[in-house]
């Protein structure tokens, strides 16, 4: 797989990119988030983050998985997505991310231009992997089992 991106891209594509709905941390990525802007955890959640999911299939054995995600920018920290989850990223402002150097989400980081929609997918399906086996953390945080908002 290739490398993650280290350059803040502020072309076209990229910009729809974070326009369109924010990308997934690695679960590894939030306490080091945190302590780069000087935040607890819960804070980080609760005024940047928000659940976001992977609906159970044969990937995960049928079981939803629970995510983090940069809140929408119209949207508060510390719920969930709505069932449609689209919209632009509330770190996206002024053309950039705010977050790029401190803790871009692996999702965001790992797509760019050389990057194969079968190469996404294998990292997007890393990730929820790796989410699968942190679901207490996100319970935590959420202060309650999350649900889908929507009936399979």
């Amino acid at each position: 797989m290739p490398k993650p991106d280290t350059n803040d891209c502020t072309c076209r594509v990229c910009a729809q990119a974070c326009e369109f709905k924010p990308g997934w941390f690695h679960p590894h990525q939030i306490a080091p988030l945190a302590k780069a802007m000087g935040l607890t955890i819960e804070q980080l959640f609760a005024d940047h983050l928000t659940v976001d999911w992977w609906a159970g299939d044969d990937v995960t054995g049928g079981r939803d998985v629970f995510v983090l995600s940069p809140r929408l920018n119209t949207q508060r920290g510390g719920g969930t997505f709505p069932a449609n989850p689209h919209g632009c990223c509330h770190w996206y402002q002024n053309g950039k991310c705010e977050v790029h150097f401190q803790g871009k989400p692996a999702e965001c980081a790992f797509a760019h231009h050389d990057v194969s929609h079968a190469e996404y997918l294998s990292h997007r399906i890393s990730v929820v992997r790796a989410w699968a086996m942190c679901q207490e953390a996100i319970y935590k945080l959420l202060g309650r089992d999350p649900t889908l908002p929507f009936v399979k």
